[in-house]
Formats: structure tokens, sequence, C-alpha cells
């Protein structure tokens, strides 16, 4: 976030250890460790010159990537505890008991502010549920609530889509001989193989899949049923990458 110059800066007093406080004729010696936290691409901002190349590698000394909140879901319950009860100390209040259904909730959320969307919104449901022992998601921010019946009418509509499309597609009479067999309107069946009418099919239902999640992963893990790794791969099979 710092500009150019206060880069250059910076630079020196993270070489030097040394600085001059505003107001100040002397310079001043500090022994420290510096501990940076950013969720910007640094490496694109240094290719672009928004950010000083010699910096940027004064700082990556030691590089953690944390995920998004929605690639690590199963740190949601845990987190939210802590915070709650923290919330609970803090106001004065006897600690809460949660209903199932609210950690249900909390992870179908994509959370895009991450934690601190996370805890803003334990704030407001603790607020919202006052002398309340026990936490329902009725005192979520509505926000919450709608993006999360949002999301579940959508994940109903894709498998509706594709239940009418698996529905409409071409059925051949298994008797043999028979004189009567007529195909739906649909894949030309006797075109393709059975190997190839699959890959097609399951090339269509990872493309809506992508689609109606916006290429968020673990999304698609859900409401495919696939592992991480077995999804990748099929995306790549299918030039389909997320």
């Amino acid at each position: 976030e710092m500009s150019p110059s206060i880069q250059k800066t910076f630079l020196r007093v993270l070489q030097e250890k040394r600085f001059r406080p505003v107001g100040d004729v002397a310079e001043r010696t500090s022994d420290f460790r510096l501990v940076a936290a950013t969720n910007r691409d640094l490496l694109a901002m240094v290719e672009d010159g928004s950010f000083r190349r010699d910096l940027y590698y004064r700082l990556k000394t030691v590089h953690i990537e944390l995920p998004p909140l929605r690639l690590r879901r199963e740190d949601i319950k845990p987190l939210s505890i802590f915070q709650l009860n923290r919330l609970c100390e803090r106001y004065g209040m006897s600690t809460k008991g949660f209903d199932p259904e609210l950690f249900a909730y909390l992870r179908a959320h994509s959370w895009p502010g991450n934690v601190r969307e996370l805890f803003n919104a334990l704030e407001t449901t603790i607020v919202a549920a006052s002398a309340s022992e026990v936490l329902y998601p009725r005192h979520l921010p509505s926000d919450v609530r709608i993006a999360v019946t949002r999301a579940a009418l959508d994940k109903t509509r894709c498998a509706e889509s594709l239940t009418d499309q698996i529905s409409a597609a071409p059925r051949v009479d298994p008797t043999p001989g028979s004189d009567s067999t007529e195909a739906e309107p649909g894949l030309e069946v006797l075109s393709m193989t059975l190997k190839e009418y699959k890959a097609t099919m399951e090339r269509e239902y990872l493309s809506r899949l992508v689609a109606e999640t916006g290429r968020e992963v673990e999304s698609m893990v859900e409401a495919s049923g696939l592992s991480k790794s077995h999804l990748y791969a099929l995306l790549k099979k299918y030039d389909l990458g997320a």
C-alpha cells in the first residue's frame, strides 16, 4: 500500500535498522523482526512496477501462503467457537450454546471477506441473539442468510437442469431386432460409442458445474462429491481449468 518514495525509505530502515522519528534531528537504531501480510499479488506488482523488486526480496524471507477461508471450511467451526466465546467474555454474557444448523450455514457461505468478515458476522449474531442462550441461524446477519439460501437454490437448479438434460438424452430400446426402436431428440447415439457418450455428458456436467459455482473449487467439490485431486484431473482432461 506504500507509495514508491515510502517504499524506498522503508527499504533503508529494513537494511540498516536505523530511522529518524518525525521532528527529531538524530537517527535511532532498533533491533526488530518484521511480519508483513497482504492480500495483494506482490510479484505481479513487481512486474508492473508498482512495488520495488529489492523490497519484495528483502521482505520475502519466510513466506507463508494462507488459503482463503472458503478453501479451508474445516477451520470455520473452531474459529467461530473461539470468537463467540471471546465476544461473550467481552460483553459480559454467559457462554452461548450453538445450534448445529448454525455451523451448517457458516460452512455454506463463501466468506469473500475471509476471517474478518466471519468475525464481524459473529459479532452481529451475538447482538441479535441478545438474551437467548442458544445461537440459531436466524440470528445471523441477513446478508449471510440470503447468500446461503441463494447458493442452495442455485445448486438445486443446477441439479434439476442436469436431471432434465439426462432425461432428454436419447434412449434406445435394448431389445434386439425391435422394429419400433426410436430415439428421443438429442445426441445421435449411433454416431458415438458408449465411452464417447459418457465423456460428452461428463464434460457437459463439468462445464455447468464450473459456471454455476463461479469456478469456486470448494463449492465444486461439495456439489460433485469428487475429491479435489479427481476434480482437478477432470477439469484438466476437458480443458476446463478452474
